[in-house]
């Protein structure tokens, strides 16, 4: 088990459907129509603005544009990564990120809103992700002189999948 991420740009809301067998049986492999499923009980519901998330249920979308999809690794790496991001760039371990989160100061840190975010499942709609990809633009030449290639090559990742959600699209966290 790990982290796999999948970025879609210009999505277009659909339906709600009650679970994912009833997408499954409408919507998976649908004439080669790429859809994709978003669901309601999301912990951070305000990432996916301005876009739909439902109360309950799944909101299906259709995908129109770009596709970029990657594995991150383990949840561990994963949460290695996030933590050496945030000392990085803010110098604030996550948990004291995530205890004050809050407050303005740390609502404005680049990056919080990956750094304080679901390590397993979720989605980012366009609004954040336009931040988001503007955060990874404005720190690219700072992470490449102070990591390793395999940090880079997640943060390469990242940074495209920010860059085409920003167009009308979701990062999905799967």
């Amino acid at each position: 088990m790990g982290l796999d991420i999948s970025a879609f740009s210009q999505v277009e809301f659909i339906e709600v459907v009650p679970d994912s067998d009833v997408w499954e049986e409408k919507y998976d492999d649908n004439n080669g129509l790429v859809t994709e499923i978003i669901t309601g009980l999301q912990d951070f519901p305000e990432r996916l603005l301005p876009l739909f998330a439902p109360l309950e249920g799944f909101a299906v979308y259709r995908v129109y544009g770009e596709i970029h999809e990657f594995r991150v690794g383990s949840f561990t790496y994963y949460n290695e990564w996030r933590k050496q991001l945030s000392v990085l760039v803010t110098r604030m371990e996550p948990e004291e990120i995530w205890k004050r989160r809050k407050e303005p100061s740390i609502q404005q840190l680049p990056f919080y809103e990956l750094i304080d975010f679901s390590d397993c499942e979720g989605s980012i709609g366009p609004a954040m992700a336009q931040k988001l990809a503007q955060d990874f633009m404005a720190h690219q030449l700072y992470i490449e002189q102070r990591t390793d290639a395999d940090f880079q090559e997640v943060y390469a990742d990242f940074r495209k999948a920010f860059t085409i959600a920003s167009n009308n699209g979701i990062v999905t966290f799967h």
